[in-house]
């Protein structure tokens, strides 16, 4: 097609653009004058092209259309016509706007078309409801907008649009993380940035309202007022400094954008500014989503008005209960935190967060909403104060509140368990950590000293640690470990990576810097959350398969050089006193009368608190079958403790009944007492919405009675994990020599499958040999088994043929898995 003839002056209108550009990109101008020029420029090719008829029209939409801007925003364009009218020319619009080097979105549409794009494309939808008319005939545009469902108060069919507006927010979230926590966040499409504040403005329109006048954050009127033209320049400078369309704030422009949008300001004061318009962003949608969730309902079933909380346990009590089931931050306690007093908030906050350092239910989510909600000086002014504080190397991801707070998640994942296929060897290392609520406090602490400079936050952090927990209720002798820790946080890190690990110098260095060999196990763990939260990113450098390994040698070393120092007995008595702490915390009593019979190295594997509770449900047994406790971990992890009478076929029958109830065996250990009772301790994962804690506990009893442990639902059907199917894995099993008079030790390690610790179950029961002690381990597709076996005559497995056929039957349940 030969390019139309036109008597548009290229030179004058490009010189006119890119001044409008360059004053925007420098902070200097406003987006209206872009706007303008680019209005003028439209209704001049418009009316040459015969757009100003009637029948025709020429609409802005988009950005455009609500005239805000960038440097090198896209021009959306509607050429509107009538079904039976002549359209104008768009060939001679277009052609001089792409000469500009303009990126220019068009359509030309009918009314009708309008109508039922926007019914089915949500970018259509949301696009029409920034129209503003250019040019030609306004009865045109006006019979558009009407058909698409926009007219004063609302319609059916914008109110269909909302819910879709809400998904598509909650969906960009998890696409473009937060704004206001990374330190190369996306402007427009981040959480916090310029599309939630668009979504907010479609969804009061489509209801009918003001958003003028109903656009504010709670507690704060002028907040948008203040964050949207700060975002809008912060855009206008990237576009400038990349010289391009980009909203990704990148390491490489943060210093160009800083110096146009802050001139003469350092970057922390840049990043600090946008992270609080960012937080005033999120928590207007937040307040919109809410109120449009409500004028969805039926009259009937909208809430009554709520009150703000007077007294802080009940909402401590919702906190840990939220805590504890995940999900969501519901909408009470989110009106709670927007309208409460500081006094009452700051009880609760701090009640709760002393509650679940004593539990085993984590502490991040909760100090993330808190984050989210801008209100983190409830839980610790500490951490409030560097929450927007950047500290700027390309290796981190975070701000560093927002690191610090990761780090106490990814510490609390390990600890949990929930890291157990990625991290099954670092994961044994944190179960093992004496003082969990020490080390939860550490991770949250270790950078707080940041606040001061780099130099020297080790020692300010410990001072910090040390008062913050003593505020949260934990012992003196907690709170001297938590500042420990965290003085040292950067300790085995720094031997691992750059001394001599077969030095006996640096074995004693990590243990010196732990306080003993007992708080390596933690120091460690620490080390691995806080790389981890560095920068999750796969590819990043922060945290390595070779990090790892030599993470773990420094471990092995330190604490074997530990062990010949004699520290064994130490570490007894420490486990001691820490399982009286964990049974007085969890409201158990006095548990430790039947420490004798416990074996050595369940007292060493077991985390103290699982093995306070497992003395407790021991000790209550009497002349039941079975005592359990189930404890729901949120993302469809559960973990079952249990105590158990010698019963014939234990294992065998709770790991059956465990995948007939579709309930996926991540790892568990087994423990055989002096007086016969057997300790399961499982972590489990399965579908979402399965059993009750009270019916999965009396369904593993009945199994082991002979109660009915079927199924009740099929099975749900799983997508196969292709990645793990293309990975191959060598199966090899090996059964000691007789050479331990007590026990034979079966190793497997072959491609891991449902039900295979089930059939390995019924093939011990089968034989007649007893587990004394089990450690399962799953890594990707590989499952790593341990079982210490007994004959039925209590000792280990001789004669040829039966060991043979503890071969052979080991070997066809690992053929069945590959």
């Amino acid at each position: 097609m030969n390019k139309p003839r036109s008597t548009f002056d290229l030179p004058h209108w490009k010189i006119r653009v890119e001044q409008a550009r360059l004053a925007l990109g420098n902070s200097q101008g406003d987006p209206g004058e872009l706007v303008a020029v680019l209005d003028e420029l439209l209704c001049m090719l418009g009316r040459e092209a015969g757009w100003d008829k009637f029948g025709c029209a020429l609409v802005a939409l988009g950005g455009y259309g609500r005239g805000e801007m960038a440097p090198h925003s896209d021009v959306d364009l509607l050429f509107l016509m009538r079904r039976d009218s002549d359209a104008g020319e768009i060939d001679q619009v277009l052609y001089p706007l792409w000469d500009l080097g303009l990126d220019v979105g068009h359509a030309l549409r009918t009314p009708a078309d309008c109508a039922a794009m926007a019914a089915r494309d949500l970018t259509a939808a949301t696009a029409f409801l920034d129209a503003r008319h250019l040019l030609g005939d306004v009865g045109l545009f006006e019979k558009a907008r009407k058909k698409a469902g926009l007219r004063p108060g609302g319609s059916r069919e914008t109110r269909r649009w909302v819910s879709k507006i809400i998904a598509d927010v909650a969906d960009r979230r998890r696409r473009f993380g937060e704004v206001s926590n990374l330190l190369e966040p996306h402007i427009k499409e981040g959480s916090g940035g310029l599309r939630d504040l668009q979504a907010s403005r479609w969804v009061l329109a489509c209801l009918g309202l003001d958003p003028e006048k109903d656009l504010s954050p709670p507690g704060d009127s002028q907040a948008i007022g203040r964050a949207l033209p700060f975002l809008n320049r912060c855009r206008n400078a990237l576009h400038a400094a990349a010289g391009r369309k980009t909203d990704h704030l990148t390491f490489e422009l943060h210093q160009e954008v800083a110096g146009r949008v802050m001139p003469g300001q350092p970057l922390d004061r840049f990043f600090e500014a946008l992270h609080r318009a960012s937080h005033a962003v999120v928590a207007t949608w937040d307040q919109v989503a809410a109120r449009a969730q409500q004028e969805l309902l039926p009259r009937r079933k909208r809430r009554a008005a709520q009150t703000p909380p007077r007294v802080p346990e009940p909402l401590a009590e919702d906190l840990v209960r939220w805590c504890r089931d995940g999900g969501e931050f519901p909408e009470d306690l989110r009106f709670a935190f927007t309208t409460g007093s500081g006094d009452v908030l700051g009880s609760a906050v701090t009640t709760a967060a002393a509650r679940l350092l004593r539990t085993r239910i984590p502490l991040a989510p909760l100090l993330r909403q808190l984050h989210a909600l801008g209100r983190l000086g409830l839980f610790a002014p500490e951490l409030d104060a560097v929450a927007h504080q950047v500290h700027y190397d390309a290796r981190h991801a975070f701000t560093t509140g927002v690191h610090c707070i990761e780090t106490l998640g990814v510490f609390e994942r390990l600890w949990l368990g929930e890291l157990e296929r990625e991290e099954p060897h670092l994961t044994r290392i944190a179960s093992a950590v004496l003082h969990p609520a020490a080390a939860r406090l550490s991770a949250v602490c270790h950078d707080l000293g940041k606040r001061g400079g780099v130099d020297g936050h080790e020692e300010r952090g410990e001072e910090v640690a040390r008062g913050l927990a003593l505020r949260l209720g934990l012992t003196p002798s907690e709170a001297d470990g938590a500042a420990q820790l965290t003085r040292h946080h950067h300790a085995v890190a720094r031997i691992a990576f750059g001394e001599d690990l077969e030095d006996p110098v640096s074995w004693e260095s990590a243990r010196s810097a732990a306080g003993s060999a007992t708080g390596l196990d933690a120091l460690v763990a620490l080390a691995f959350a806080d790389m981890l939260a560095t920068n999750p990113h796969t590819g990043s450098g922060v945290w390595s398969d070779w990090k790892r390994d030599l993470l773990l040698l420094l471990h092995a070393r330190a604490w074997e050089s530990g062990r010949e120092g004699n520290c064994g007995s130490d570490r007894t008595s420490l486990l001691h006193k820490a399982v009286a702490e964990a049974a007085s915390d969890q409201g158990l009593g006095e548990v430790t009368t039947r420490w004798n019979l416990i074996p050595t190295r369940e007292v060493e594997q077991v985390p103290p608190d699982l093995l306070a509770r497992l003395l407790h449900l021991g000790h209550s047994l009497g002349t039941g079958p079975a005592r359990w406790h189930v404890e729901p971990r949120g993302n469809g992890l559960v973990e079952v403790t249990g105590a158990v009478a010698p019963l014939p076929r234990v294992l065998g029958a709770t790991t059956a009944t465990l995948a007939a109830l579709g309930l996926d065996v991540l790892s568990f250990q087994v423990h055989t007492w002096a007086d016969g009772t057997i300790h399961l301790w499982f972590r489990l994962t399965g579908p979402s919405g399965g059993v009750s804690a009270a019916e999965l506990a009396r369904r593993l009893t009945d199994a082991l009675t002979g109660g009915d442990s079927a199924p009740r639902t099929p099975e749900p059907a799983r997508l196969p994990n292709r990645r793990n199917e293309a990975v191959p894995v060598q199966t090899r099993v090996h059964l000691t020599a007789g050479d331990n008079p007590f026990h034979s030790v079966l190793e497997l390690r072959c491609r891991d499958r449902k039900g295979l610790i089930r059939d390995l179950a019924r093939l011990f029961d089968d034989l007649g040999l007893t587990v004394e002690y089990a450690l399962v381990t799953t890594h990707g597709p590989m499952a790593q088994d341990v079982f210490h076996l007994k004959d039925i005559f209590g000792g280990r497995v001789d004669g040829e043929a039966k060991r043979q056929a503890l071969l052979d039957g080991v070997e066809e349940a690992a053929r069945r898995a590959t």
